[in-house]
């Protein structure tokens, strides 16, 4: 582990958990008040979600595609272990969520026009709830080991349990929400 580079790209690791859970919540919020949001402001969440969603699954589950790429092997001191501490992937589920993002947000693909009505339906919540658990494990890891503070304050509140919650998110503005649940208990946002 290279401290030095971990300090450095710590605040970007926050920027993409923090961005990832507030726009969850900002999907959550708003998901049976579609007219209180500004035209256009609903694709900006659903697509500032997917891809912050994509990134972590990247850090989380991936390994190096480019020498550059962080990973969650990066802050800590036996990287060997990080598979052991962060648990089984569900590799089915890791990758479906990939493949969603790229075809739904991240690339205009021919297959985005065979997407059903219903497979622009994210679980929103199960999806945060794929990143969360691995990435407590990941600041809990870092704490035991005391090089690096992952997570601060603000972003730690965001390692608790969340609801569940559906919701259609599309880039075509169809928003049909599923089951409708408050936010996760903060009102620091």
């Amino acid at each position: 582990m290279n401290v030095t580079k971990c300090q450095e790209i710590i605040p970007h690791l926050r920027y993409e958990w923090r961005q990832l859970n507030l726009m969850a919540d900002l999907l959550e919020q708003y998901s049976d008040r579609r007219d209180e949001v500004p035209p256009g402001a609903w694709s900006a969440y659903v697509e500032s979600f997917a891809m912050h969603a994509r990134v972590l699954v990247d850090v989380i589950y991936r390994g190096k595609k480019f020498s550059s790429d962080v990973t969650a092997k990066d802050f800590l001191q036996d990287s060997s272990q990080w598979p052991k501490v962060r648990g089984a992937a569900n590799e089915a589920e890791v990758g479906n969520l990939v493949e969603r993002v790229n075809q739904q947000v991240a690339h205009l693909t021919y297959g985005r026009a065979n997407f059903s009505p219903e497979e622009f339906v994210w679980d929103v919540r199960r999806v945060v709830e794929l990143l969360r658990v691995p990435m407590a494990k990941l600041n809990q890891q870092t704490q035991q080991e005391g090089k690096v503070e992952l997570l601060g304050p603000k972003e730690r509140t965001f390692l608790k349990p969340p609801s569940t919650f559906k919701v259609t998110a599309t880039t075509t503005g169809v928003n049909t929400p599923q089951d409708k649940l408050n936010t996760h208990g903060r009102t620091d946002i």
